[in-house]
């Protein structure tokens, strides 16, 4: 997981035109160990972002780090 927090702040963050708001990134843990296998775990992390009227919007950020959608 660390090795996709550090790609969204080196690789698409920088390219992507987008802001981050003063707020901790969190996570949502989908499903936990043991009741899914460790292989099947299922993490959201939640980076929380300012669009350049200071709305703030959701990124859904998928594994190739382009966003799937945008939404305010």
């Amino acid at each position: 997981m660390d090795n996709k927090i550090y790609q969204f702040y080196r690789e698409w963050l920088p390219t992507s035109g987008e802001n981050l708001r003063d707020f901790p990134l969190f996570f949502h843990y989908v499903n936990l160990f043991p009741e899914v296998s460790e292989s099947n775990l299922i993490t959201d992390i939640y980076f929380a972002l300012k669009d350049n009227t200071n709305q703030y919007k959701k990124l859904n950020y998928s594994d190739s780090l382009n966003p799937s959608s945008v939404t305010h």
